[in-house]
């Protein structure tokens, strides 16, 4: 079954003659009882009740035309949303980010999106890199933005870019007695109630290989899977923090949190790296979007 015996079908019952439906469709006539008798031998159907040259529908013809209609009226659709989609005047575009790149680094790509793309729906679900990774898989996403670097993504599938990054800070609370010294050194930790990551967490990766190079155990630490609880546990005294500079740099502003100067950790950075598969492509919309992080990355 072809959408063109489709066509073809739904205008004999319409025009009620072979005549004038190959006519209207430009067809020879004999082109016209080629396409009905195809179809009614592919079900094993009798299409139309022929009483000399009058055409009536037969039970399974009504069925069948009342699909075909429907069928035909989204394929002579297409041409039209696909020109406003092209236009950007509709599509739909759905994202998936950290809590941290939802927070503070997508609020001013979506504002620029919204003033070139207004029409466009958008959606934004957060959650941690896991989930965000199999939303995506399961293309409940169609771009994905999180922290990490580009190489730790490794799916061959991925077309990964760089739109950003942010350094590691070590931080403590205004009142915390490492915060009266000039420098402190990877052996105070050691001595130190340590607020970490557990390892859905973005940060997870790049604390553990600090710890690790500086010989500091992790024993002591507090795990949580959020910045934002880590961050609220340093400022209430629980501990010391690996945190991202982003995340506390109001805080920093403000002097309710001190930045420790500690050795080797200035190496330490995290990009925000954007994703998408390639096997899938984007849509009008996600390449619009890729345009403006791409414009964000250039700065």
């Amino acid at each position: 079954m072809s959408l063109h015996q489709l066509r073809t079908f739904c205008t004999l019952v319409e025009e009620g003659s072979f005549t004038r439906t190959a006519e209207r469709l430009y067809l020879s006539q004999p082109s016209v009882s080629q396409h009905i008798a195809t179809l009614e031998k592919e079900y094993d159907v009798v299409l139309f009740n022929r009483r000399g040259r009058s055409l009536s529908l037969t039970p399974e013809g009504n069925a069948l035309y009342t699909l075909a209609l429907d069928v035909l009226q989204r394929a002579d659709s297409i041409p039209g949303k696909f020109r406003e989609m092209q236009a950007m005047r509709y599509g739909k575009l759905e994202l998936g980010v950290s809590t941290y790149v939802g927070t503070m680094v997508l609020p001013s790509l979506v504002e620029a999106f919204r003033n070139e793309h207004p029409d466009v729906a958008m959606t934004v679900q957060t959650g941690n890199d896991p989930d965000i990774q199999e939303m995506l898989r399961r293309g409940e996403i169609e771009i994905a933005i999180l922290e990490g670097n580009a190489r730790t993504f490794n799916d061959k599938d991925l077309k990964t870019f760089t739109i950003g990054e942010d350094h590691i800070v070590l931080v403590a609370s205004k009142d915390h007695p490492l915060a009266t010294l000039p420098s402190v050194t990877p052996s105070h930790l050691n001595e130190e109630q340590l607020i970490l990551y557990e390892k859905d967490c973005s940060l997870c990766p790049f604390v553990q290989e600090y710890l690790m190079e500086q010989r500091v155990g992790q024993h002591r630490g507090t795990f949580v899977n959020s910045r934002d609880v880590a961050r609220a546990f340093v400022k209430a005294g629980v501990g010391v923090a690996f945190i991202n500079h982003g995340t506390v740099a109001e805080d920093l502003r403000k002097g309710d949190l001190v930045s420790l100067s500690i050795e080797g950790l200035e190496m330490k950075r995290i990009d925000v790296v954007c994703f998408y598969r390639q096997s899938t492509g984007l849509s009008f919309a996600g390449w619009a979007f890729r345009r403006i992080l791409e414009k964000r990355a250039a700065l």
